[in-house]
């Protein structure tokens, strides 16, 4: 081979691998400050020097004041449309930069002057609030580890507050998550604080999380009932009100939540019930005064209240909030007064809110988180016996399976869901196409639509 093709060869050879590893994430250790973080740093991006033609694979070291301390995520073509804006977030692009002057490939879109988000954000956007762009300041934000919940939260909230003069998607907060969800996607974050997407909140007290049609709900149908009371041989009833009441297992549902054509929040699927056997309360379906009433009873919230898809539809953000320490065996010999209303025996329960602001995300951040505590909050109770996990979609070897939300890859092999094999690729979605993840490791966090293959 003459010496100046195989030069040739060599040189595109060393592109390709290099176009190769810039085209993938890495799960990558990074010292900041002297300590060593695992972060998810996605395509295209960087929060340090990785090497020239090759990826350094060793960990990264963050440093103050470099090229890589502004970071960019531009969304262009936002409009009142549902259909325009999503697409318009679907090709928001990324840039990083060492000064704080806009860089010039998006002046030409958004005005030069910068608005305050929070601490560690700025924004600029268009005189007619169709492009906007942000300005995220990785010095300040790796100050302190912690402030990344801070950030997350304070995203959430002050795009919403945002959202809510500029109606993007129109007047039902649709664009909000997903311009949050877009952002994370497109920068570097520490890999444990994957969820952040999602306003997660999940520790020993509690979880919180900002339902998504990606995140699935498994739950229990239960069916709470009462014998019916016993009669002596003169008709009279020999039973009291406070017979034990009985829950009966009837299956189980996986219940998505998605936003119809015009951004509205809808359920899939819509279950049907009779109205004579379900009512959207944990009461039982008894007439007290006529003790020879036939049994009935009347299923919990998970087949009932929250199938009432018209109510769902005026509300602009749906949670689920669970308090992990409920009473699963508390005694239920008597009548419940208020049944939905009884927090610390209803652990499980859609929280539905029309605002995102610092009063509510406090609420739910508390030692004693109480949600019932914020104004214009409507909820569902999934009642004293139900179980519900939130689940995510995960395609392993082709095959959809369900995992729970917040686990790993070592926690899904430890429960037999996927194979105790180390030789396995898996593959992260960025800008609507897989990328593998390379260097994933047992710590890493599932997302929805994760793929694994092996």
């Amino acid at each position: 081979m003459k010496p100046k093709l195989y030069l040739l060869l060599t040189i595109l050879t060393l592109l390709f691998f290099a176009s190769s590893h810039a085209q993938s994430y890495w799960l990558q250790k990074v010292n900041v400050a002297g300590k060593e973080i695992e972060f998810l740093i996605p395509p295209k991006s960087k929060i340090a020097p990785t090497g020239f033609l090759f990826h350094k694979k060793g960990p990264l070291t963050f440093t103050n004041n470099s090229k890589y301390r502004y970071q960019y995520v531009i969304f262009r073509g936002l409009s009142k449309n549902y259909s325009t804006s999503k697409n318009a977030i679907s090709n928001a692009t990324y840039k990083r930069s060492s000064t704080s002057a806009l860089p010039r490939a998006i002046r030409s879109y958004v005005t030069n002057t910068p608005v305050k988000l929070d601490a560690y954000v700025n924004y600029f956007i268009s005189a007619n609030k169709d492009n906007i762009a942000f300005q995220i300041d990785y010095d300040l934000l790796l100050q302190n580890l912690a402030n990344f919940k801070n950030y997350y939260f304070d995203l959430f909230v002050e795009i919403a507050r945002l959202d809510e003069s500029v109606g993007w998607g129109g007047q039902n907060g649709s664009m909000v998550h997903e311009i949050v969800k877009k952002i994370i996607e497109l920068t570097p974050i520490p890999q444990d604080q994957s969820l952040g997407r999602y306003m997660a909140l999940i520790d020993d007290d509690k979880t919180f999380v900002l339902l998504d049609p990606q995140i699935w709900l498994r739950v229990d149908n239960v069916e709470k009932t009462r014998p019916k009371l016993q009669f002596d041989n003169q008709g009279n009833p020999t039973g009291t009100n406070n017979d034990f009441w009985s829950y009966n297992l009837l299956g189980q549902t996986l219940i998505r939540f998605y936003r119809n054509e015009k951004g509205a929040i809808m359920q899939y699927p819509l279950l049907q019930f009779s109205q004579k056997t379900v009512l959207p309360a944990n009461t039982l379906n008894i007439d007290d005064s006529n003790p020879r009433h036939p049994y009935e009873g009347t299923l919990q919230a998970s087949t009932a209240d929250i199938q009432l898809s018209d109510i769902i539809k005026k509300q602009k953000f749906i949670y689920l909030f669970q308090n992990n320490f409920k009473r699963n065996n508390s005694n239920a010999s008597k009548k419940p007064k208020d049944d939905d209303n009884n927090f610390t025996e209803n652990n499980s329960q859609l929280l539905f809110n029309n605002t995102i602001n610092r009063a509510f995300v406090n609420l739910m951040d508390a030692v004693n988180p109480d949600p019932h505590q914020s104004p214009g909050l409507k909820y569902s109770t999934f009642g004293m016996r139900n179980e519900i996990n939130a689940v995510i979609p995960v395609i392993i070897n082709k095959v959809t399976v369900e995992v729970n939300l917040n686990s790993t890859l070592d926690i899904n092999k430890n429960q037999g869901i996927i194979p105790p094999i180390d030789k396995m690729k898996v593959y992260r979605i960025y800008k609507n196409k897989y990328r593998r993840i390379k260097s994933a490791n047992g710590n890493l966090l599932l997302l929805p639509n994760d793929k694994i293959s092996y």
